[in-house]
């Protein structure tokens, strides 16, 4: 009878045990901190990516890394690429990195547009080629204007250095310096910037009044912005020149242009958004998502459309466009 006693305080001793050890286990697991990728909100729907944390992956150079569980692809920068893409900051402060990739294609050989190009052949990255093709098809359409041409595009730093010496020679070095900028700071050299001219029969002054003032009220339509507007010198350190277009893509330029912001205030004003806390914008049924990163492994949440532009000082610019109600 004792031994039957004492066999079944401990068969109540262990149940004890075991629930104690089970009601330990999941208030531990029901309090802890989550992990710093546990879960990532889709701001357009709410939904959830599961991307569990997990040991950091060494991706070798210049790959991409499908990690379907995770629900990312992985992207392994260099640091060489933040001198490079749509988004590059070039001023007085930041000068291009050279040497120039092989993306530059002849406007005269890879234009299917009608508009002209006045002096030398011209150089864009072929990538921007057909924007501007249909930016300048849009402007003939919708003004029927037929004497705006391109008068410059990519200039190494051989001709910059010329054209800043003729302007020299013609107004003196401290007022050229406010429209010609110092060789290896010059937006000509990225290859995205264009410079436009009036032409009836001999070169007219771009004022970007009349009806050339088209330009600067729908550039951002293509992807372009009006790089040096009236009242920027003091962060530009470039006079006003109505002239003077550059690409930076599609949602950005909307963006640039609807907040009436400099090249360099929108490169800082994205600092402000992370991967956890983008800036979305939507347009013409897509939501964009956009943050900042200075990480050299970029991870991107699977079967979403992107584009990775360096910005030329100390990181990357991502862009993430979803079709909306996705």
């Amino acid at each position: 009878m004792q031994r039957k006693r004492k066999i079944k305080f401990v068969y109540i001793y262990l149940v004890l045990l075991l629930m104690l050890v089970v009601g330990v286990f999941v208030y531990s697991f029901s309090t802890r901190e989550a992990e710093p990728y546990d879960e990532v909100r889709n701001i357009n729907n709410g939904a959830s990516l599961n991307v569990q944390g997990g040991e950091a992956i060494d991706y070798s150079e210049g790959e991409e890394h499908s990690e379907p569980s995770l629900g990312y692809i992985f992207f392994s920068m260099n640091e060489s690429d933040i001198f490079a893409g749509s988004l590059i900051l070039v001023n007085h402060e930041h000068p291009f990195e050279f040497p120039v990739d092989d993306g530059l294609a002849s406007l005269l050989t890879e234009s299917t547009g009608t508009y002209g190009v006045l002096g030398a052949n011209h150089y864009l990255y072929h990538a921007i080629i057909p924007t501007l093709d249909a930016m300048m098809a849009a402007y003939t359409e919708e003004t029927s204007d037929e004497t705006v041409v391109i008068i410059s595009a990519f200039r190494g730093l051989e001709a910059q250095q010329a054209v800043l010496t003729a302007r020299i020679n013609l107004l003196g070095r401290e007022e050229a310096l406010r429209w010609v900028a110092e060789p290896g700071h010059s937006e000509h050299h990225t290859g995205l910037a264009i410079d436009l001219g009036i032409y009836v029969g001999y070169q007219r002054n771009f004022t970007g009044t009349g009806v050339s003032a088209w330009f600067s009220e729908n550039a951002h339509r293509f992807g372009f912005i009006l790089r040096y507007p009236q009242n920027s010198f003091d962060t530009t350190r470039v006079a006003y020149e109505p002239w003077h277009f550059r690409y930076i893509g599609k949602p950005h330029s909307f963006i640039v242009f609807q907040n009436e912001l400099l090249l360099e205030d929108y490169i800082d004003y994205i600092r402000g958004y992370s991967f956890y806390s983008p800036l979305t914008f939507e347009l013409a049924g897509a939501i964009y998502e956009i943050f900042f990163t200075d990480e050299l492994d970029i991870r991107i949440p699977s079967g979403v459309s992107h584009e990775i532009s360096g910005n030329n000082i100390d990181g990357f610019i991502v862009t993430l466009r979803r079709t909306a109600g996705n």
